[in-house]
């Protein structure tokens, strides 16, 4: 990791939990042992959750309605 990298981290961190919230070198030292964990294959990054491809409820709570060849009758 780099300086830069390191100080992108740092930032990171600043941004999420202030400058007031306690040890921010404890939180870098984590910060990088488990980027450093990842890039030696140890630990695999947390998954990222799926992407909504379609609505499956409305707002009102009721199924969305289906179009098809019958919507004429």
């Amino acid at each position: 990791m780099n300086a830069s990298e390191r100080y992108s981290v740092l930032m990171n961190i600043v941004a999420q939990k202030g400058v007031d919230s306690g040890d921010l070198y404890a939180e870098l030292a984590r910060a990088e042992a488990m980027i450093n964990a990842m890039e030696q294959g140890k630990m695999m990054p947390p998954p990222m959750p799926p992407e909504p491809t379609e609505p499956t409820m409305s707002q009102g709570g009721e199924a969305p309605l289906m179009s098809g060849k019958y919507d004429e009758l």
